[in-house]
């Protein structure tokens, strides 16, 4: 158990006492939120210990069109820490590693991009990923991998990375169109459903969509002990900065 004297376990520096010592009751909420696809009634809920969740309508149970585990922090302006499509809508839950049980693979990236290059044509970055495969039950780590890299300042280094990290993905992994593949960015969650449902190209004015078997699930790299995907992401941002100041 941390004591009040402690360094705070979120990661700010700060003692316990004087962080998020009894804040921890009421400033962590997790949700799962649902698309019916079309106005429904709803008469019953229930959640059981495992965290499963059912929708039902006159003992009949009811699946949404869509759905997403979202964690967030309710009194820092509702900042959510990390957003999981829920690939399986007949199978609800409240549960991070339930959430992500249906992927063959799960990649985490986080790019960084000094601020002083925001005025210039040409615009270096650094990226860094790690990725993890399913093995039985099981997602295990298999690699770690980084790079800095040059590009147009007019888009941002996150993209370049993902359509990067998407073709190695495809073209060097060989992953086929059978596996379900995620991947964990804190990079523009505003539009992740339009790049999920494809509605959206990942780079504007280009026909460059998010495969069909791929998934974008959002993780906050500032909130690294939130989750696992928090602490992962974190992993990637802190490797991208040590890549920048080396290069």
């Amino acid at each position: 158990m941390i004591g009040k004297n402690h360094l705070c376990y979120c990661g700010s520096g700060k003692k316990h006492k004087k962080c998020c010592m009894g804040k921890e009751k009421n400033d962590r909420v997790s949700s799962v939120t649902v698309d019916m696809g079309e106005p429904t009634v709803i008469n019953a809920l229930q959640i059981d210990s495992d965290g499963n969740i059912c929708f039902q309508k006159d003992g009949q149970t009811i699946i949404p069109q869509s759905a997403h585990l979202t964690h967030l922090i309710s009194n820092n302006k509702d900042k959510v820490t990390s957003n999981i499509p829920l690939k399986e809508v007949d199978k609800l839950t409240s549960d991070t590693f339930k959430a992500l049980a249906p992927l063959d693979f799960l990649f985490i990236i986080d790019t960084n991009t000094p601020l002083e290059n925001n005025n210039v044509e040409k615009v270096k970055s650094a990226c860094a990923a790690i990725y993890y495969q399913k093995v039985a039950t099981n997602l295990d780590y298999v690699n770690g991998m980084g790079k800095v890299f040059y590009h147009q300042n007019n888009i941002p280094g996150e993209k370049h990375a993902l359509v990067e990290l998407i073709q190695y993905i495809l073209f060097e992994l060989k992953i086929g169109a059978d596996k379900i593949v995620g991947i964990v960015t804190d990079h523009d969650l505003g539009n992740h459903d339009k790049y999920n449902s494809r509605e959206l190209p990942l780079i504007k004015g280009t026909e460059l969509f998010l495969p069909e078997n791929f998934t974008l699930i959002y993780a906050s790299a500032d909130k690294k002990n939130e989750n696992i995907l928090t602490k992962l992401i974190s992993e990637c941002d802190k490797k991208a900065t040590e890549l920048l100041k080396g290069n």
